[in-house]
C-alpha cells in the first residue's frame, strides 16, 4: 500500500471512529465534556492515543482495535475492515463456516491465527490472545488450552 493510500485510509478511519463514537454517546466535542477521556478508558487506550486517532496521526493497534469495537459496540471484523487492515474478502461474512472464513472461491479458510498473521502482530503473546479473541468473537465453542492458559496461568479455579 503506497503512503498516500495509507494516509486516506486512516483519515477515512479516524473520521468513522469519530462518527460511530458520537453515535455511541462520547461527547468528542466539548473540550471540557470527558468524551475523548471516557472513549479512551472504555476502550483500554490512553487518551493521547485517541487524540492522534481522531486526528489521523496514527492507525491503533490491534490491541487498541479490540477495545474500540467493545467501546463502540462493533464487531472487531467490521474494525479491521474499517481501519483497511484487512478487507472484506479476507473476513467475509460466512454462516458455513462459524470457526474460520472463507476467503476464495475454492472454500479455502482464513482461521483466527492466519488472520492475526495478515494484520502484522508478530508478539507471540498477542498473536495468542488476538486469535483466541477472534475465535471467540465467531463464537468458536472450544479455546485450545483454556482461558486460564491464555492469560498466563490458573484463571482462578
Amino acid at each position: 500500500m503506497r503512503r498516500h493510500d495509507r494516509d486516506e485510509a486512516l483519515v477515512g478511519f479516524a473520521r468513522w471512529v469519530y462518527d460511530r463514537a458520537v453515535e455511541c454517546g462520547y461527547d468528542l466535542d466539548s473540550p471540557r465534556g470527558g468524551g475523548r477521556s471516557q472513549l479512551a478508558a472504555d476502550a483500554g487506550m490512553s487518551a493521547s492515543a485517541v487524540g492522534r486517532l481522531l486526528k489521523a496521526e496514527t492507525m491503533p493497534d490491534l490491541d487498541s482495535m479490540i477495545g474500540l469495537a467493545r467501546a463502540l459496540d462493533v464487531d472487531v471484523r467490521e474494525i479491521l475492515i474499517r481501519s483497511g487492515k484487512l478487507t472484506e474478502e479476507d473476513l467475509p461474512l460466512n454462516p458455513r463456516h462459524p470457526t474460520g472464513t472463507r476467503v476464495s472461491s475454492d472454500d479455502q479458510i482464513l482461521t483466527p491465527e492466519e488472520a492475526v498473521t495478515r494484520v502484522g502482530v508478530k508478539d507471540a503473546r498477542v498473536r495468542e490472545m488476538a486469535a483466541w479473541m477472534l475465535r471467540k468473537q465467531l463464537n468458536e465453542e472450544s479455546v485450545p488450552g483454556g482461558q486460564g492458559d491464555l492469560l498466563g496461568g490458573d484463571a482462578g479455579g
